[in-house]
């Protein structure tokens, strides 16, 4: 296996609807990193870009003791395939609370989030792996 397969729709729709629910429920790391590429991982959020596992595993563990009652709620997917690669455009509808010692209350949060990324087959396993993960723009939903 080589990594170059065409990928199919279903595959990358696949992949994106299971990251969300992973990460939704928290699961446990080496769940997510096997949907990551090994080598060739980008993922830019406001807050940091990860360039490898490690990064990755930094920012998970900050925001799953940050966030909790985590939404995330898939609005629009648009797939462009290109052979062993996807290029993917989605909206969603991202909702959470977070809690900061001493206040009173939780704050709530609760966003559209434009994002791209790509997918391709990782060499040697011939999965379908996320390579770039970028998050753009945040419309806010006024409460």
């Amino acid at each position: 296996m080589n990594g170059t397969t065409p990928l199919t729709n279903v595959e990358v729709q696949n992949l994106v609807y299971t990251w969300f629910q992973k990460i939704t429920a928290k699961v446990d790391l080496d769940e997510l990193l096997q949907m990551l590429s090994k080598n060739e991982l980008e993922m830019r959020f406001p807050e940091t870009t990860i360039r490898n596992h490690g990064d990755f595993k930094r920012w998970y563990e900050g925001v799953t003791n940050l966030y909790f009652d985590q939404i995330h709620d898939l609005k629009m997917l648009a797939v462009d395939l290109d052979g062993p690669q996807a290029d993917v455009s989605l909206v969603v509808h991202w909702q959470a609370r977070t809690w900061q010692p001493p206040s009173a209350y939780s704050k709530w949060q609760d966003a559209y989030i434009h994002q791209r990324w790509s997918i391709k087959r990782e060499a040697g396993s011939d999965k379908p792996v996320i390579v770039d993960y970028y998050v753009g723009t945040f419309d806010t939903v006024p409460r």
